[in-house]
């Protein structure tokens, strides 16, 4: 009678291993299913995500330094005695103190941001319809990864007779971290930030597109190194 009993429990204890096993098994294999077929997904929304929070980031922090200056603080038009526009002079010291401050405070909030959510769908990615009202949440982190590099360029527009609007932008380029419960990867973050905008009245010569006679890309240059 002993033997019987015992030999009931081995069967069960060999039947709850077996159990186990295959669930351990089902788990294993769906994390391999999700690395294979679901990981480029998973990548593209984080990536989305950090990419939207950045920007946010650059253009939030863009506002609030952005409101201490004016036009005038980062161009000087000079005109001659008819009223004609002679040249555009660029304030570089102003535009140094704008753009090095936009960079330390760009790098410190995308440091000191929240958590991200990135949802996302099994039906989509298996392709079965049952799966499509299940969705999986995952965590991720931005970290501002290396230097955040500017570059400045300025527009000018026709907005009527002899007015011209004249746009002082300047394009951020950042390397953005992201953490993943599934490893860590990063991408380059492009956004143009309008610095500054403003209507110039008077003709301005197509020859003076530019700053005290300085291509826009030379002051860009010469601002940056």
């Amino acid at each position: 009678m002993d033997e019987k009993i015992y030999s009931r429990r081995r069967i069960k204890k060999k039947k709850a291993s077996r159990v186990w096993s295959i669930l351990l098994i089902s788990i294993l294999a769906l994390i391999v299913f999700f690395l294979y077929s679901a990981y480029p997904i998973f990548k593209s929304s984080c990536e989305n995500e950090a990419k939207a929070s950045a920007i946010r980031i650059m253009h939030y922090s863009a506002n609030e330094i952005i409101k201490e200056y004016e036009y005038n603080d980062l161009v000087n038009i000079s005109k001659d005695n008819d009223g004609k526009v002679n040249f555009l002079q660029i304030n570089s010291k102003k535009i140094n103190e704008i753009i090095a401050k936009l960079s330390l405070d760009i790098q410190k909030r995308i440091d000191e941001s929240p958590t991200i959510v990135v949802y996302i769908n099994p039906g989509t990615i298996s392709g079965l319809s049952i799966f499509k009202s299940f969705w999986p949440k995952f965590n991720i982190e931005l970290e501002a990864s290396g230097s955040i590099e500017t570059k400045l360029k300025s527009s000018f527009t026709s907005v009527g007779i002899n007015q011209t609007s004249h746009r002082i932008i300047c394009t951020v380029f950042t390397k953005v971290g992201i953490l993943t419960p599934f490893g860590s990867f990063s991408k380059v973050i492009e956004e143009d930030i309008l610095l500054v905008e403003s209507v110039i009245v008077g003709e301005i010569p197509e020859t003076y597109y530019k700053f005290s006679g300085v291509q826009e890309e030379e002051i860009a240059g010469n601002i940056l190194n």
